[in-house]
């Protein structure tokens, strides 16, 4: 919803199901059943002045703006422990001021799966929204558009039955007309609870609504000029009223207050199969990284094969004389995940076999998506065929399955094999 808005939109598109086998693991929710607003998971966005659009409203924290709504019983008792919906409600005072609220969500991700089930409220002048801003402006002018936004959804009343998605960057963005949106006509989809959604990969952005695609934009170029979309976005969720595109018809005087229901917000991370049978201790060779393709298993930000095919995709491989096949042609932001099997809990060494040439490459391992190292210095070998141990520290697993991370922070290195050994020390009886 940003800074600024677009005031046209592209014809009507009759567009496919989403039709991805991925399977997703849900890692963050909010149902909104608790009796308030969890502010361990949001946050209020305040203020008026237009907020770049030109929008009427000022967003309060105030429980008239933003609640958790339940149904009451016949005797008209407030039902504590029913389901709830968070309720954006935009109020018109007496005056004709507007109040209503937005609320972001205090933990960010990349790449995953966003689900929002929402009721919208329809009325001349309405603009609701679900979209996402980056937690970190680093890039470029330090705002917007430089850092990217995702428009899962905007609808303005005068327009009804609509569903806009839209993404945003600094090459790429309304304002230059180039912008990638589209639109959808949906029926009932004010007055009706829809699911909006996004897959979001480290090369393309699926945005829709009810598992059909409306807008599909597809990585453009390495830099991040064409694609900001490389690291953590919050969720942001209001309701704005008129605005140089909401109010482009005007905006109603009665019908007030109007709500804005959300049912829930969801968060899924991408689940995939392991390629080979990997145990601890034990080692497991670089090339041999998850099933499940690009974004899933690894990411590689080169189309081509510059090494040649692995396992008929785009990772890079070579071979050595000494280790093997292994990755190379390593860039930053490359990683390839490995799923291990751990019978007995304990604390086990992490380190990975590595070439390096000289100074300058830098890589990092996380487990179950945390971190378990920093930036490590990859160590230099006589040349691109020699082989040494890196240690990146213990870990602590519990019994089960686990997934491990390896990835490049700076290029200059080759990656042969990731190992955990145990740290138990055997005596003589």
């Amino acid at each position: 919803m940003g800074s600024v808005r677009k005031f046209g939109f592209l014809a009507l598109l009759a567009l496919p199901m989403i039709g991805s086998a991925q399977t997703w693991k849900l890692v963050w929710q909010d149902e909104f059943n608790g009796s308030t607003i969890d502010q361990t998971k949001w946050r209020y966005e305040l203020g008026g002045g237009g907020w770049g659009n030109n929008e009427l409203e000022t967003y309060t924290n105030s429980s008239l703006n933003a609640r958790i709504f339940k149904p009451f019983d016949q005797r008209l008792v407030w039902k504590a422990a029913a389901p709830g919906y968070l309720d954006i409600r935009a109020q018109r005072d007496a005056q004709g001021n507007f109040t209503s609220a937005r609320l972001a969500s205090n933990a960010a991700w990349t790449y995953g799966r966003m689900e929002v089930r929402a009721l919208l409220p329809g009325g001349l002048g309405t603009w609701p929204a679900i979209w996402m801003l980056p937690a970190d402006w680093t890039y470029g002018n330090g705002g917007w558009p430089d850092n990217g936004e995702i428009d899962i959804m905007e609808q303005v009343g005068f327009e009804g039955d609509v569903d806009h998605c839209s993404l945003h960057t600094h090459t790429y963005n309304w304002m230059n007309g180039n912008g990638p949106t589209n639109i959808l006509s949906v029926a009932n989809m004010v007055g009706g609870w829809r699911t909006y959604f996004m897959e979001w990969r480290p090369d393309r952005i699926d945005l829709g609504v009810d598992g059909r695609i409306v807008t599909t934009w597809t990585r453009q170029g390495r830099d991040w000029q064409a694609w900001p979309f490389d690291k953590p976005f919050q969720f942001r969720l209001n309701l704005a009223i008129g605005g140089s595109w909401g109010g482009q018809q005007g905006v109603t005087t009665t019908g007030w207050p109007r709500s804005f229901m959300v049912d829930s917000v969801r968060v899924f991370r991408a689940e995939t199969s392991p390629f080979s049978s990997w145990s601890a201790p034990g080692t497991v060779r670089g090339v041999d990284y998850d099933q499940g393709g690009e974004g899933f298993a690894y990411h590689d930000t080169t189309p081509g094969d510059t090494g040649g095919k692995g396992r008929g995709d785009s990772v890079d491989v070579g071979l050595s004389s000494s280790e093997g096949v292994y990755i190379g042609w390593i860039d930053p932001d490359e990683w390839w995940t490995y799923t291990v099997n751990v019978p007995t809990a304990g604390t086990y060494a992490l380190s990975v076999r590595t070439a390096a040439p000289a100074i300058g490459g830098l890589l990092y391992a996380d487990v179950d998506d945390k971190l378990v190292t920093g930036r490590v210095a990859v160590p230099t070998t006589a040349n691109w065929d020699t082989f040494t141990t890196l240690s990146l520290g213990n870990v602590s697993l519990a019994a089960g399955t686990h997934r491990v991370r390896i990835g490049s922070l700076a290029a200059g290195w080759n990656l042969g094999s990731v190992s955990l050994a145990s740290t138990l020390k055997r005596t003589k009886p």
